[in-house]
C-alpha cells in the first residue's frame, strides 16, 4: 500500500514487506497508489479537516486595529475504523517433502502458499477500499470494526454509521450519476471542474475505473470530433520537437480547465463485502480523488509469523490492520444506476 523501505514499521521483516508490495501490484491499483500517513495510534484514525479562511474584503482605514480574528475551533475531527484481514498458511509434510506442486521447487511448497495468501489479502484489501460499504464499529454483529470504502465516503448524502457532517460530504455537483449511454467526455470534465469550482484548487486526480469506462476513454484518446457533421479525427500525442513529429503514444491523461486526471484500470471496484461478488455495474464505474485527499493509516504494517507445527502440518499466519481516512470535499464519483 504505497509501501517504500523507509516506511517500513520497526520489528517487521522487511523482506516479507517488500514481497507483499510486490505482488499482484497491477491488480491491486489502489493499495499501490494511495499513500501511508501516520501510525494508527486508537483503534479509530483521526483525520483533521481545516476551514479555510476568508477575510473581510471592506477597506481598513489608517490608523484602525486589525479586524478578522476568529475565536471558533475551525479543525473538524473526521473518525475512520480501522480493519484487520488475516489468513492462515498450512502446508502439509509430504507436500512440502516430497511433491515438486507447480513447478515451484521441493521444499518452496509452504513459501508458495504464503505468496498466496498474500495475493488473496492484497485483492481483498484492495476491493474494501473501492467499494460502497458503510463502515461499522467493533463487535456489530459479533465482527470486526471495518472502514468505510470509497464510494461510500463520496456521498452527498449522510451515511448511516458516524456519518460525515454535511459541510464536509462530496458536494453533488461532483458525483454524476447518469445511465451508462449518457457517459461522455463532458461528463468527466464536469466532475473536476466542479472540484475546482467548488474548492479553488486545480484538479490532480488519480482515477480507478471499471474495464467498460476505461475502454470509453481510451476511445475519447484515440478520436476526436472534428466538426459537426460527426467526422472525426485520430488524436494522438506525439514529439513535436523537430520537423518530424514522432508518435511517441496515445493520449493516456485526461485534462480540461479545471485540472488532469491520470485513469487507472481496476475490476476491484463496488464489490459486495457480505456476498464476495460484483455490483452490476462495477465495469462501468469510476471514483477518484485529488492529491492528499486519501491516505492509509496502519495499525500494523503486512506480518508473517511462523505457528510451527501441528501434527504433520507447516503453518504460519499473515495480518495486517489499517484506517482509509478520506477528505470527502476532493473526492469525485461515476456511479451509474441504469444502463440506459
Amino acid at each position: 500500500m504505497s509501501l517504500t523501505q523507509q516506511q517500513i514499521s520497526a520489528g517487521v521483516d522487511p523482506h516479507f514487506v517488500n514481497r507483499f508490495v510486490e505482488l499482484q501490484a497491477e491488480e491491486t491499483p489502489a493499495l499501490s497508489l494511495i499513500p501511508k500517513g501516520d501510525p494508527l495510534k486508537n483503534p479509530q484514525a483521526q483525520h483533521p479537516f481545516r476551514d479555510r479562511k476568508v477575510l473581510s474584503k471592506e477597506g481598513v482605514a489608517d490608523g484602525d486595529d486589525a479586524k478578522g480574528a476568529s475565536y471558533q475551533d475551525t479543525v473538524k475531527i473526521i473518525k475512520s475504523e480501522n480493519y484487520m484481514l488475516d489468513d492462515t498458511v498450512k502446508v502439509g509434510k509430504k507436500a512440502e517433502t516430497f511433491i515438486d506442486q507447480a513447478g515451484v521447487g521441493l521444499g518452496n511448497q509452504y513459501r508458495d502458499e504464503v505468496d498466496r495468501s498474500m495475493s488473496a489479502l492484497k485483492v481483498a484489501l484492495d476491493q474494501v477500499v473501492c467499494d460502497e460499504s458503510d463502515a461499522r464499529a467493533e463487535g456489530t454483529d459479533g465482527k470486526g470494526s471495518e472502514f468505510r470504502g470509497l464510494f461510500k465516503w463520496c456521498d452527498n448524502a449522510a451515511q448511516g454509521y458516524d456519518p460525515v457532517p454535511e459541510r464536509y460530504r462530496t458536494p453533488a455537483n461532483q458525483i454524476s450519476t447518469v445511465a451508462v449511454d449518457e457517459f461522455t467526455e463532458t461528463v468527466v470534465q464536469g466532475l473536476i471542474n466542479s472540484f475546482h469550482d467548488n474548492t479553488g484548487y486545480m484538479g490532480n486526480f488519480n482515477l480507478l475505473s471499471g474495464i467498460n469506462i476505461s475502454q470509453q476513454v481510451s476511445n475519447w484518446s484515440i478520436f476526436a470530433e472534428a466538426s459537426a457533421t460527426n467526422n472525426y479525427i485520430r488524436r494522438y500525442q506525439g514529439d513535436a520537437s523537430d520537423k518530424r513529429k514522432v508518435l511517441t503514444s496515445i493520449v493516456s491523461v485526461l485534462e480540461c480547465v479545471g485540472g488532469r486526471a491520470e485513469m487507472h484500470t481496476t475490476r476491484n471496484l463496488r464489490w459486495k463485502r457480505r456476498k464476495n461478488e460484483r455490483n452490476d455495474y462495477s465495469s462501468w464505474s469510476m471514483i477518484g480523488w485529488n492529491e492528499g485527499a486519501v491516505q492509509f493509516r496502519d495499525g500494523w504494517a503486512p506480518i508473517h509469523e511462523k505457528l510451527g507445527k501441528r501434527g504433520a502440518s507447516k503453518e504460519g499466519y499473515i495480518s495486517l490492520c489499517t484506517s482509509l481516512c478520506a477528505d470527502p470535499t476532493k473526492l469525485i464519483k461515476y456511479q451509474p444506476i441504469a444502463l440506459t
